[in-house]
């Protein structure tokens, strides 16, 4: 039997030389969704990107999109989800592709499981929703970002607050609605303050799933959800990866970061047209 036949039924991370790798506790997780505009993963690439840090090995998960491809400084293949050191201070995992079609809840729980066997203190997931669907409730407010987090994660409130980032309306304190009747019932009233298609809303959706594992076993997860149009998404990642890299401790509150761009950004809308269509 080989190594990754022993891995392929749960989530565990491999090293470069495909041993078992161990992330070392205490630290935070920083993970981006795969949704609107792909924000939360550019984000995150940025932040890679800036610090110049390498990667530590590969997230093995049977219910992840097989994703293979050309590796980059530091890693000889790219796979479906990377394992990056975020300058000692915490760690990024990097996935390239969703979870596989219905196994967004598997994912949630093997996440969780991962972070509890690592020792892992935080979480922060990274999300996109679509601009298009915001309610009155967040049209009136100038920042585009919102959080919502775990019951041990309502230490980060102040801090978020500080910098303007309120809680997603219609979920009190934590910014989202554990009682899913209670969703539907405000839903189907007209009197949620959250838009309908947010993903904490959702019964099925990795975040939700994410939310409600975590708060159930105690870990500490921020969620910092950013509403988005599609498009050249280039300055909302960089606004993204600043808001993240202060509440983390990555940066101090109004440093001056000097974005390094990854070169894969130049192919963010694509290469121009063929000279043969004209």
């Amino acid at each position: 039997m080989t190594l990754l036949e022993v891995y392929q039924d749960r989530m565990d991370i491999l090293s470069e030389s495909g041993r078992p790798l161990k992330l070392a506790g205490g630290r935070w997780v920083m993970i981006p969704t795969v949704s609107v505009g792909n924000v939360p993963q550019l984000a995150i690439d940025l932040l890679v990107n800036t610090r110049g840090d390498v990667v530590l090995g590969h997230v093995m998960d049977p219910n992840m999109v097989p994703v293979c491809g050309n590796g980059g400084p530091g890693f000889s293949i790219s796979t479906g989800c990377e394992v990056f050191d975020l300058g000692g201070k915490g760690y990024a995992l990097l996935p390239r592709a969703p979870p596989a079609p219905g196994r967004a809840p598997a994912a949630a729980k093997d996440l969780a499981d991962l972070i509890q066997s690592h020792g892992v203190a935080e979480i922060f997931l990274l999300a996109s929703s679509y601009a298009g669907g915001r309610r009155d409730a967040q049209l009136g407010d100038s920042s585009r970002l919102r959080y919502m987090v775990t019951t041990p994660a309502l230490k980060f409130s102040e801090k978020l607050r500080a910098k303007g980032i309120p809680v997603m309306e219609g979920g009190g304190d934590k910014g989202w609605v554990e009682d899913l009747q209670q969703i539907e019932k405000d839903i189907n009233d007209g009197t949620s303050g959250a838009p309908a298609f947010i993903a904490s809303q959702r019964r099925s959706s990795f975040l939700r799933r994410l939310l409600e594992e975590c708060d159930a076993r105690g870990i500490a997860l921020c969620v910092l959800l950013m509403f988005v149009f599609e498009g050249d998404n280039s300055v909302d990642a960089m606004e993204m990866a600043a808001v993240a890299s202060e509440v983390t401790g990555l940066s101090t509150a109004g440093e001056e970061l000097e974005w390094k761009i990854p070169s894969s950004w130049q192919k963010n809308l694509g290469g121009p047209p063929e000279s043969m269509l004209y």
